[in-house]
């Protein structure tokens, strides 16, 4: 029995190696429009959490990530434009 556990661990290991591809793998082309990125964090004053690695047993505020894309517009040439 131990011996089928182990196995089937082994399995799901070596399956989830594969999991993600790269941009390359999937040829993606360029859209329409160029693509604006923001990234933020935010509180939630209404909802605690505790860490579970921290040993001070301190309730903190929950932060929240919020990241959002959107098709955007270059208007200057000082613009960075990242790429592979």
């Amino acid at each position: 029995m131990r011996f089928i556990i182990f196995a089937s661990l082994i399995f799901l290991q070596i399956c989830s190696l594969s999991g993600q591809d790269s941009l390359k793998e999937i040829n993606l082309n360029k859209g329409k429009y160029e693509v604006g990125f923001q990234h933020y964090t935010v509180i939630d004053s209404t909802r605690t959490y505790q860490i579970h690695n921290e040993h001070n047993n301190q309730f903190i505020l929950r932060p929240i990530s919020i990241s959002i894309w959107y098709p955007a517009e270059i208007k200057n040439s000082n613009t960075v434009i990242l790429s592979n």
